[in-house]
């Protein structure tokens, strides 16, 4: 059973899957708001409230990647990986 599979992996060798970490132009206006204090986080409008969402969204689905890593704020955490992604890209 296992015999088709053994040419294709080998348990000496590390397999790294990154994530894809995306935002959105809209995402990005909304962080550089949030980073200035322009959004109120507990009462936000219905779009920023949708943005939030969805970088929070984001970000909570690749945490797991990065056990042990410490950060203040989740949003802008999410942020920096992207940037990192993207200096890595180039």
């Amino acid at each position: 059973m296992f015999d088709a599979v053994a040419p294709f992996f080998s348990f000496n060798q590390k397999c790294v899957i990154m994530s894809k970490y995306e935002l959105s132009e809209k995402e990005l206006d909304m962080i550089k708001r949030y980073q200035a204090g322009e959004i109120n986080v507990y009462a936000p409008e219905d779009t920023d409230r949708e943005l939030l969402q969805s970088v929070i969204h984001k970000a909570e689905a690749v945490l797991e990647e990065f056990p042990g890593e410490l950060f203040d704020d989740l949003v802008l955490w999410y942020q920096s990986k992207c940037q990192d992604q993207r200096a890595l890209d180039q």
